[in-house]
């Protein structure tokens, strides 16, 4: 019991990587609005509900398809834990580094980009039950779930690889 869950910790782990490029730009978005308008509040209801509609989402999924299973559950479940758990490490970690740098204001920069990069995550997932529902799915979102991530892709590559001309 205890090896699966840290499995699925590992696998749910190494989801927060996945389309790292697209994260990356959308949390520094993400912090810059927070940033701006001071309304952490709003990205924590965020998220809060994408994980919530996530697993309501799957659990209707695997009911309707036969899927059901209790080890599923225990999966989303845990899931929503190891994310909760992740941001409240990193909240604490930001608070910590400004106190010990002792800098003015509550900047939580690698909060905010790691709260946006579970959204984008979840906001996948979702469109991916939404998918297997057929339920119409808006192109517009299906472009910033497919395309963009490599159109983000080639700029990162081209932005380093001019880098690189440069050099030589």
């Amino acid at each position: 019991m205890v090896r699966n869950v840290v499995t699925e910790w590992q696998y749910y782990s190494l989801a927060l990587l996945e389309n790292w490029e697209l994260k990356l730009v959308i949390s520094f978005c993400a912090s810059f609005v927070v940033d701006v308008t001071g309304i952490s509040y709003v990205l924590a209801q965020i998220f809060l509900a994408s994980m919530l509609i996530d697993f309501l989402l799957g659990l209707y999924v695997a009911i309707k398809f036969n899927h059901f299973r209790f080890y599923k559950i225990r999966k989303g479940v845990s899931k929503i834990a190891l994310w909760v758990f992740y941001v409240i490490l990193v909240s604490w970690g930001d608070f910590v580094f400004w106190e010990v740098f002792n800098i003015d204001g509550e900047k939580h920069y690698l909060a905010t980009w790691l709260t946006a990069s579970i959204i984008f995550t979840e906001f996948s997932s979702i469109i991916k039950h939404c998918h297997r529902l057929q339920l119409p799915i808006p192109d517009a979102l299906i472009l910033i779930n497919q395309g963009a991530k490599d159109m983000i892709k080639k700029k990162i590559q081209s932005f380093f690889s001019s880098g690189d001309d440069k050099k030589k």
